[in-house]
């Protein structure tokens, strides 16, 4: 094979520089908005034995909730929320760092408390009617 040919055919072309800045683009845009912290929608689940209750991640509150071990307490405050106490051995769930964006999650599995926190879009109409169920 000559040589010439070899070189040539590592050669990055006009058009392979746009395609790879392209990606770049949408790479770090895609990034920028998944890791983007908009407090203002956002809403902290709370799963317990005896349901589910949800509150606004912007409204301080202090909160205790009942599982098989006894009382769990948890705070809501500065848009995070946290556990204060539990009645679990090991306490875990204390020493977490506090919950804050969309997907952070925080559980005591011990006295079956779950914290998540989950936003939504106040601009997307969502209805429990789909297509196949219509």
């Amino acid at each position: 094979m000559n040589n010439k040919t070899t070189q040539l055919s590592f050669i990055i072309k006009p058009l392979d520089i746009i395609v790879i800045l392209i990606a770049i683009i949408i790479t770090a845009f895609s990034i920028f908005h998944l890791t983007q912290n908009n407090n203002s929608n956002l809403k902290v689940y709370i799963d317990t034995p005896n349901g589910t209750y949800i509150y606004n991640l912007d409204t301080d509150k202090d909160l205790e909730f009942t599982g098989p071990l006894g009382i769990t307490y948890i705070t809501i405050k500065n848009n995070k929320a946290f556990f204060t106490d539990s009645p679990c051995a090991n306490k875990i769930c204390i020493h977490t760092a506090a919950a804050q964006k969309n997907g952070d999650w925080i559980a005591c599995l011990p006295n079956r408390i779950f914290l998540r926190i989950e936003g939504k879009n106040n601009t997307e109409e969502t209805s429990d009617l789909d297509a196949i169920s219509e």
